[in-house]
């Protein structure tokens, strides 16, 4: 079990603690679901499909928190989302051909790359609050996720000719 509690010195957790427990517990949020879905389920379109319908489910409960002006169920209702939106692509990495821990890896990566691009969108002059559209600068590139694919794809590939290579010689 992680401790999110303070350390009992009263000192605070260093940013990078904080950063290892927040990943600490998406892996163990990915690694409960493989373990409920994916003993019984594959990935497939279907199941995937039934997984959005679980996404549209907090969405819903979301904008009903937000209507009803409850903070403690607005930020339950947007974590809940959160963890449903990662799980499914956790399970698409797994769908893949990942195994878990790869998943897990590519997750975090395919976070990295959709945070970075979206940092360089341009926010309207008047503020996104005033309902214009954050906007994609000229130039902009959008995450680079296939790249997450190949690469993992190229290290399964080594690691089976370097095996096949110690078997054969």
């Amino acid at each position: 079990m992680i401790n999110l509690n303070p350390p009992k010195n009263g000192k605070h957790y260093t940013q990078s603690e904080v950063r290892g427990k927040y990943i600490d517990i998406i892996d163990l949020w990915m690694g409960f679901c493989d373990h409920l879905e994916l003993v019984n389920n594959t990935s497939t379109v279907n199941f995937m499909k039934r997984r959005m319908d679980f996404l549209v489910e907090e969405v819903n409960e979301l904008h009903q928190a937000l209507d009803d002006d409850d903070t403690i169920e607005i930020i339950d209702g947007a974590i809940d989302v959160a963890f449903v939106a990662l799980t499914q692509a956790y399970h698409l990495y797994r769908s893949k051909g990942f195994d878990e821990a790869a998943a897990r890896t590519a997750v975090r990566a395919s976070m990295i790359q959709v945070g970075v691009t979206n940092m360089t969108k341009i926010i309207p002059e008047k503020g996104a609050d005033a309902g214009e559209k954050i906007c994609k600068p000229e130039g902009w590139e959008p995450p680079k996720i296939q790249n997450i694919i190949d690469n993992h794809k190229r290290t399964v590939l080594e690691a089976e000719e370097r095996e096949a290579r110690a078997e054969a010689g």
